[in-house]
This record gives C-alpha cells, sequence and structure tokens, in this order.
C-alpha cells in the first residue's frame, strides 16, 4: 500500500494546485511504484479533494497510461469517499461503473449530498450513503471501514 500527501500537505513541500499538480503528483507516484515493484493492480481511492483527484487519476491510467509509461496497470477499484465534486469541475469525468464507487454521508456539511448522488447516478456507480454522517465521518469511521471492506472485497461488514 501507498499513501501520499497532496503538495502543500502535511510535510509535503508545494502548494495547492486545483487538481491539475496533484494529478501530476499522484501520477508520478505511480510511475515511482512501476520502477520499485512488480505490483501492477491498482486500488484508487480518494477522500474528499482527493476523491476528486482520484477520479482523475483513474482517468488517466485508463485512458492514457501508455503516455505516463503505465500501460500495464490494471485499475481493479475506484473508492470515491465524498468527492469534491461541486468544489471541482466533475462534468466530464468519466469511469467504468463495474470498478468504481462512492460513500457520503447524507448529513455532509462540505459537499452537498444531492450533487455526490447526481455525480454517482451520472456514471451510474453503486453508492453507499451513510445515515446522519457529516463530511468527515466524526464517529463514523468504523462505519465507513466496514462499507470500504465490503465494497473492496465483497465482505458484508
Amino acid at each position: 500500500m501507498v499513501r501520499f500527501n497532496f503538495r502543500g500537505v502535511g510535510q509535503s513541500t508545494g502548494e495547492h494546485d486545483y487538481a491539475e499538480g496533484e494529478v501530476v503528483d499522484a501520477m508520478t507516484v505511480l510511475q515511482w511504484i512501476a520502477e520499485q515493484t512488480n505490483a501492477r493492480k491498482l486500488w484508487l481511492g480518494g477522500f474528499s479533494f482527493g476523491g476528486y483527484v482520484t477520479a482523475r487519476v483513474a482517468e488517466q491510467v485508463l485512458e492514457a497510461a501508455h503516455i505516463w509509461g503505465l500501460g500495464d496497470f490494471e485499475v481493479t477499484k475506484i473508492a470515491l469517499i465524498a468527492p469534491s465534486v461541486e468544489k471541482n469541475d466533475s462534468t466530464d469525468i468519466s469511469l467504468p461503473a463495474d470498478r468504481t464507487f462512492e460513500i457520503y454521508g447524507n448529513a455532509d456539511e462540505v459537499i452537498e449530498p444531492d450533487n455526490m448522488q447526481a455525480f454517482a447516478d451520472r456514471l451510474g456507480i453503486e453508492v453507499s450513503v451513510v445515515d446522519g454522517a457529516g463530511h468527515f465521518f466524526h464517529g463514523r469511521l468504523s462505519e465507513l471501514k466496514g462499507l470500504l471492506d465490503k465494497h473492496s472485497f465483497g465482505q458484508d461488514s
């Protein structure tokens, strides 16, 4: 498993780049993975702004992997957790419905739940709504983990 912070988050350097640079950062991480390991199955996931970037990265891997030198990667799952689809232009995002799922809380105070649902409906992807959960899933992280496990491994949690 590889996890990283986008530019300007945590101890990373740089400044927020409104998803342009963050997609490049993620693709660079994937290039590093390709050089360092034999792993070729990708499970991509992101939360909030990271969910939006995850969608863009998945598109790059699925549609333009050869340009990035990542032609042998297989995207197996795409997890979008409370994706920032209203604060970033998501109208042209296209993802495979059979590998993509979205989880959000219906009490999200940052991203309008109706907008996340409309995004999922447009893509035809599976959605799990956590009743009463806000954007950060305070007090609901074990439930979120259970939903991720269920979507990832087909388990009932």
